[in-house]
């Protein structure tokens, strides 16, 4: 997957990150309590993120550090809109980590 581009053309020459950092943007960054308070609260403290904010800053390294590597900002993750509610996640996204 990682050999074509996002309109299906292979691609010779890749350059991947070796790691991806997600830092919170200071736009959302202080909008929450950092000690946690219970699951019900957060999931109602989200509905107070302004539409269109940016979320989290997308940091790469491109060897690792021991090895000489620096990092890079290489996006933003950014909102469309409002957050939502959706009952269909809430039965059926599941992520096992």
């Amino acid at each position: 997957m990682a050999g074509y581009d996002q309109s299906g053309k292979k691609v010779s020459n890749l350059k991947l990150p070796f790691s991806l950092r997600f830092e919170a943007h200071p736009d959302v960054k202080n909008l929450f309590p950092t000690a946690h308070t219970s699951d019900s609260a957060y999931v109602q403290q989200l509905a107070s993120v302004p539409a269109d904010s940016n979320l989290y800053n997308i940091w790469a390294y491109d060897k690792p550090k021991e090895m000489g590597g620096s990092e890079k900002l290489i996006g933003t993750i950014k909102l469309r809109g409002n957050m939502v509610w959706s009952a269909w996640s809430d039965e059926n996204m599941f992520f096992r980590h």
